[in-house]
C-alpha cells in the first residue's frame, strides 16, 4: 500500500510540474483538481482509467501528442483506429520509432516532426485546422484497416520469408566455417 501512495504522490508532483510549464506559457487552468482531471485551456491531463473507458475518451480528443523518447505502440494504434491523428518526434532508437512506422504505413508522414520546434508547429497547425481534423478523423479507420498495419496475412508471409532468409544465411555461414576448417 505504501508503494501505491508513493506512486500517486510522485504522479501528482509530476502532473503539477507539467501543468506549471503550461501556466508559464500563459495557458490558463480551467477546471477541477486532480485526481479527477486537470484542464489547461485545450489540454486535459487525466489519471488512470479502465481500458474500455479510455476508448470513449477518444471522442473528446482532437490530436494526440506522442511521447518521446519512447513512442507509443498499441496506444498509437488505438488512437489512430479511433480517428485521432498522432504527432510524433522520433529519435534514433527502436523505442522512439514505433509511431513513425505506424504513421508512415498510413501515409501520414506529415505528422512526423524532424525536431521539437517542428513537433510544436505541426501540433498547433493541426489543432487549428478544424476542416483537416474532420477529414482525417472521418477517414482514418478505413485507411488504417486497409493499411499494412492491419494486413496480418501479408505480414505473416513477409515475416516467414525473412526468417527463412536468415536461416539460409546462417546455414551458409556454418557451411563456410566447415569448409575453411577442413582446408
Amino acid at each position: 500500500m505504501l508503494d501505491l501512495i508513493f506512486l500517486k504522490c510522485l504522479f501528482d508532483m509530476l502532473l503539477d510540474g507539467l501543468l506549471d510549464v503550461f501556466l508559464q506559457h500563459n495557458v490558463s487552468r480551467n477546471s477541477g483538481p486532480w485526481p479527477t482531471n486537470w484542464t489547461v485551456s485545450r489540454l486535459t491531463l487525466e489519471g488512470y482509467s479502465q481500458h474500455i473507458k479510455l476508448f470513449s475518451r477518444y471522442n473528446d480528443i482532437d490530436v494526440a501528442l506522442d511521447t518521446f523518447p519512447y513512442s507509443g505502440g498499441l496506444t498509437t494504434c488505438e488512437a489512430l483506429w479511433m480517428g485521432v491523428p498522432v504527432i510524433t518526434l522520433p529519435d534514433e532508437t527502436f523505442a522512439s520509432r514505433h509511431t513513425l512506422s505506424h504513421l508512415t504505413n498510413l501515409g501520414l508522414s506529415d505528422m512526423v516532426a524532424q525536431n521539437s520546434c517542428d513537433y510544436i508547429d505541426i501540433a498547433v497547425k493541426l489543432a487549428n485546422d478544424v476542416n483537416r481534423l474532420k477529414k482525417i478523423r472521418f477517414g482514418l479507420r478505413l485507411k488504417m484497416s486497409q493499411s499494412p498495419l492491419c494486413d496480418g496475412e501479408t505480414f505473416a508471409t513477409d515475416f516467414n520469408y525473412a526468417m527463412r532468409q536468415i536461416w539460409k544465411e546462417w546455414c551458409q555461414a556454418q557451411n563456410s566455417k566447415h569448409v575453411i576448417n577442413k582446408s
